[in-house]
């Protein structure tokens, strides 16, 4: 079955995806997400949450390549589970924006990676959150649409 622009656009989508909840979990001690949660006494929902995120992508992933009608499902979830993890994370980073700071310079430093001081208050404000978490919400959005336009394709039309 021939599988299209959208198809591979989609492909492309929950590969990225897969390799970003890899990298998360891996680094996990140093990231922004692992702070949130962790600072809230959340560390087992992290976890839950970041699994269940990579299965249900690398899940997708598979029924984007072998189509089957539950692969609509699966994608779906996917979309719907990565968007309560950021949710919970935006909102539990925004109860200690200071120790969020601190996570960001460390998770920078331990990459060898240059930190901008000057834009720390930028990043970390209610409204950076709220741009950030809208951004990735409209995403998702775009994405669940996509899923919506080729249906057929996972009926193996």
């Amino acid at each position: 079955m021939k599988k299209g622009k959208i198809i591979w656009v989609l492909i492309i989508w929950f590969l990225w995806a897969v390799g970003m909840d890899i990298e998360l979990l891996y680094r996990h001690q140093s990231t922004n997400d692992y702070f949130a949660y962790s600072s809230a006494g959340l560390t087992p929902l992290f976890f839950i949450l970041a699994v269940s995120v990579l299965m249900l992508n690398l899940s997708s992933l598979f029924f984007l390549i072998k189509p089957k009608l539950i692969g609509i499902k699966v994608a779906y979830s996917a979309l719907i589970a990565a968007a309560i993890y950021n949710l919970l994370a935006c909102g539990l980073g925004l109860l200690n924006i200071e120790g969020m700071k601190q996570a960001y310079r460390m998770s920078k430093e331990s990459m060898g990676l240059p930190i901008q001081e000057e834009a720390l208050p930028m990043l970390f404000s209610p409204t950076a959150f709220a741009g950030m978490l809208g951004a990735s919400l409209l995403v998702y959005i775009l994405i669940a649409f996509l899923i919506s336009k080729r249906k057929a394709y996972f009926r193996g039309q």
